[in-house]
């Protein structure tokens, strides 16, 4: 799936150049279901800093990166895994917030 995602290399290019403008870490998530799972990480050179293996799977809700995937999403298509009843109970907070925005 990896190769899929990151085709010919542009994308981690983008990705290179923007964690040396930034010098922080730089990652690509994708949804898998009711997890976000890391697709490709470019890593800071700091001392101090966090290391997502490519990979590597976290509930939705408990990453800022799967925050970010649900934002995107319609408050019908969040009800929709919240009926599932696989979410926690930050998602609940989640759509609250997004339908009373």
């Amino acid at each position: 799936m990896r190769g899929q995602v990151l085709g010919n290399g542009a994308i981690v290019t983008l990705m290179t150049d923007l964690q040396v403008e930034t010098d922080a870490n730089v990652m690509l998530a994708i949804q898998n279901d009711l997890r976000t799972q890391y697709v490709h990480t470019v890593q800071s050179c700091k001392l101090l800093r966090c290391y997502i293996q490519p990979g590597l799977q976290r509930p939705i809700c408990r990453s800022a990166a799967g925050l970010a995937l649900l934002a995107q999403q319609s408050p019908r298509h969040i009800r929709k895994l919240l009926n599932v009843g696989q979410i926690a109970e930050i998602m609940h907070r989640l759509v609250d917030e997004r339908l009373k925005a």
